[in-house]
């Protein structure tokens, strides 16, 4: 799974790039974020368990773009974090 091989049909930059972003960002927040099932780890021990699948299960640009950017995601995952009991979209 990941970059070079995330279905059995496509591979690489075959991976729409949209595809591509999605799986390091969600990965990002899953590991840093508090779940029912598991405590959140470290922004730096996230960066290293990500930067170990360089190029193997992430686009090595695309990460490496998310890296130089760290700060901005991490204080747009703060702005948005998950707040129990609170739907993110309005029912109305």
């Amino acid at each position: 799974m990941g970059w070079q091989w995330i279905s059995k049909w496509l591979k690489g930059e075959e991976i729409h790039i949209f595809g591509r972003i999605v799986i390091i960002v969600d990965i990002f927040d899953a590991l840093t974020s508090d779940r029912p099932y598991k405590n959140a780890i470290s922004v730096e021990k996230t960066l290293e368990l990500m930067k170990d699948g360089r190029g193997s299960f992430f686009d090595p640009n695309l990460l490496d773009l998310f890296v130089e950017h760290l700060e901005d995601f991490v204080q747009i995952k703060e702005t948005l974090h998950d707040t129990p009991g609170v739907l993110p979209l309005s029912s109305n």
